[in-house]
């Protein structure tokens, strides 16, 4: 089988029937999907009717969170490749086909798609998911007008709402770090993929709509909070070795920075909870750091494709290399 789509749905029954019927309709037709349901309390199972024999719930038993349900499926998946979508992302009739077909053409181990705005396709809501120097990681022209961009480029990483994985480079390295719950697993994923030398393209015809943060919410305190934590745990396990400890004090002050930022917004408070919720639980992930430095190649793309001005967060700035076809 070609690819496994894994759909991990916590109450997001108001989205879900569009999402799995935009999937049925797809030019490729050798997949699976399989439907991990984190326990939802709004019976989204109930009012959700499975298009076709392609299509199965798995009952996560529990909300396991983004990483873990993740991973429950891919441990039953068939598919040469994992492909994640998110229950509120609604798929062009031929995404999957630009998906696949991309990566296998160009050899990589993971690839994303464009995301425009699903109440607003002349907006985008993310072309790649981009990471800079100091640590801090940002969803690439999230929430700008859309703009003519190259049809195939690299990027650093895929944004794992609508993002393809082949499976065996995904289970050789352990899959998304359950411990994150969500948010900020994919680029932790991609980091270490980075470091073992795969690289990621971002295939721009593959388009998805995404609402953004439909289950939820956008800038919602519990996003805020886990993203503070999950940001600070990413690089102390998985930032390149030696330079992790230079650009530690750097990576903080844009971590408190962000803070202080997120004042007039309301979430100063959870963010930095989020910061000592990470500080706290900092051990195991440095503990992890030999692991993850020892699968370390020599991979030039992996600092190529970093963003050293940090500064091009504030405008959601794309880094990314056009490649042929």
């Amino acid at each position: 089988m070609r690819a496994s789509v894994i759909i991990v749905n916590y109450n997001g029954g108001r989205y879900l029937q569009d999402c799995l019927n935009h999937l049925a309709r797809q030019s490729v037709t050798a997949f699976e999907a399989l439907v991990v349901d984190n326990a939802s309390t709004d019976l989204s199972r109930l009012r959700t009717v499975l298009p076709d024999h392609r299509f199965r719930w798995i009952d996560a038993g529990s909300n396991l969170g983004f990483a873990a349900a993740n991973n429950l499926a891919a441990t039953q998946a068939r598919g040469a490749w994992l492909v994640c979508l998110n229950p509120d992302a609604f798929a062009a009739p031929d995404w999957l086909a630009q998906l696949l077909d991309t990566a296998e053409a160009h050899g990589v181990a993971m690839a994303g798609s464009l995301q425009v705005d699903a109440g607003d396709p002349d907006t985008l809501d993310g072309a790649g998911d981009m990471y800079s120097g100091i640590g801090v990681a940002w969803r690439a022209l999230h929430g700008l007008p859309k703009r003519e961009l190259a049809p195939v480029m690299e990027v650093f990483a895929p944004c794992a709402a609508a993002s393809a994985y082949r499976r065996d480079v995904f289970h050789a390295a352990g899959g998304f770090d359950a411990r994150f719950f969500c948010y900020h697993e994919d680029v932790d994923l991609a980091l270490r993929l980075r470091l073992a030398g795969h690289r990621c393209l971002q295939v721009n015809r593959a388009v998805v709509r995404h609402v953004g943060s439909g289950l939820s919410g956008k800038r919602s305190e519990f996003a805020v909070r886990l993203g503070s934590r999950n940001r600070l745990w990413t690089f102390l396990k998985s930032y390149p070795a030696p330079w992790m400890w230079w650009m530690l004090p750097l990576h903080v002050a844009a971590s408190l920075a962000w803070v202080v930022a997120s004042l007039p917004k309301g979430g100063a408070g959870p963010g930095w909870r989020g910061l000592v919720e990470g500080v706290r639980g900092a051990g195991p992930f440095l503990a992890d750091r030999a692991a993850v430095q020892a699968t370390r190649v020599q991979s030039p793309g992996l600092w190529a494709m970093m963003m050293w001005n940090p500064l091009r967060l504030l405008t959601r700035a794309l880094k990314g290399v056009p490649v042929d076809g």
